[in-house]
């Protein structure tokens, strides 16, 4: 997971199985838990699990059903 966005993966090619992912592994760790992005920008390579719950893009304003459904459309129109 990168800092704030995901630009290596355009979209998730099994967008279920991010989302477990990031809320059941990631978002369940310590709030203070530090992540480091091997792929962002300086500024923006270090961030909290707090932070990533209330900022990243992906997982922000979506529920899970929300984002399978965005993601399995996009994947459909753009295939």
């Amino acid at each position: 997971m990168a800092v704030d966005a995901c630009d290596l993966q355009p979209y998730p090619a099994y967008p279920e199985a991010l989302w477990d992912s990031v809320v059941q592994r990631l978002f369940t760790l310590p709030d203070e838990t530090l992540l480091f992005a091997g792929h962002e920008i300086p500024l923006h390579a270090v961030s909290t699990v707090w932070g990533q719950r209330q900022s990243h893009t992906w997982f922000k304003k979506l529920d899970r059903d929300a984002f399978i459904t965005h993601w399995t459309n996009f994947l459909i129109l753009n295939n």
